[in-house]
């Protein structure tokens, strides 16, 4: 009955952070919604949801055991990653493409999750915090792209250094940073999560998920 209760729980938060495959109204969303709104979908009610089946899962976890746990976030997970991955790739709307983004960075987290260890809880919810502020700085300054340019169409973006040098070095800055690279926060989670995986035996899991980032 709790692993029923768990799955329906799932589903329904699943649901509101974008997990495959219910995340078909996620990129369309975020790509419509005023930048401002954008923002606020990834940053707040993303990581709020995420924080929720965290709570549930503290309950969960001692009725229906960790590895029902484990094998139902890693396959959502991968799905996830492995679903939004192909969507980045060609992608020519800046906004639908920071929406592609968040879909990946929650199957991070989800993946963190479904480990289960005191290192890959610390470092999702560290990658949780991260995550927000990174994706509050892109969508706001995607925002004053699309008001400066008239498009979401980043074929039709040129000469941003040019007309706004602070926009592009922060629009820089914000795309290292939430491709993982160092120094940045997101570096540190993405690194700890994949470390705990192997860590942790999830040999399959960490090879497919490294694959895919």
């Amino acid at each position: 009955l709790v692993k029923l209760s768990f799955l329906f729980i799932f589903v329904g938060y699943g649901t509101k952070i974008g997990l495959a495959p219910m995340h078909t109204w996620l990129p369309d969303a975020y790509s419509e919604a005023p930048s401002l709104i954008s923002g606020l979908l990834s940053g707040a009610l993303c990581t709020c949801a995420l924080y929720v089946l965290i709570r549930n899962l503290i309950i969960a976890v001692p009725a229906v055991g960790v590895s029902y746990v484990t094998t139902l976030f890693s396959f959502f997970a991968l799905l996830t990653v492995a679903v939004a991955v192909p969507f980045v790739v060609v992608q020519r709307d800046i906004k639908r493409l920071l929406a592609y983004s968040s879909m990946e960075n929650i199957g991070i987290m989800l993946v963190g999750l479904s480990v289960f260890t005191s290192i890959s809880l610390g470092a999702t919810l560290l990658h949780m915090a991260n995550h927000a502020l990174i994706k509050f700085v892109l969508f706001y300054i995607a925002g004053t792209i699309v008001q400066e340019f008239q498009t979401k169409n980043m074929m039709r973006i040129h000469g941003l250094s040019q007309e706004a040098p602070h926009t592009a070095t922060f629009l820089l800055l914000g795309m290292i940073g939430i491709l993982g690279m160092p120094p940045f926060g997101l570096f540190y989670s993405k690194f700890s999560i994949i470390m705990s995986l192997f860590a942790g035996g999830h040999y399959l899991l960490g090879t497919v998920m490294v694959t895919l980032l």
